[in-house]
């Protein structure tokens, strides 16, 4: 996750506590939360599957 906040740093030429403010002005959503909602619905995704080993091999992963 700290590599794309860098890159989004150099992108936009700001330090890291300007970001915020660049995200609301490009009306974006910060990076990491996008990458973890789509880890989340991903996951959930899985859980729901009809396929056992899918859902079991969720539940094993998510354990470790």
């Amino acid at each position: 996750m700290h590599t794309f906040i860098n890159a989004l740093c150099k992108v936009y030429k700001v330090k890291f506590q300007l970001l915020d403010s660049i995200y609301d002005f490009t009306n974006q959503r910060d990076i990491v939360q996008d990458i973890a909602l789509r880890r989340g619905r991903f996951e959930h995704k899985l859980l729901s599957s009809n396929n056992l080993v899918i859902r079991n091999f969720l539940a094993v992963s998510l354990v470790c």
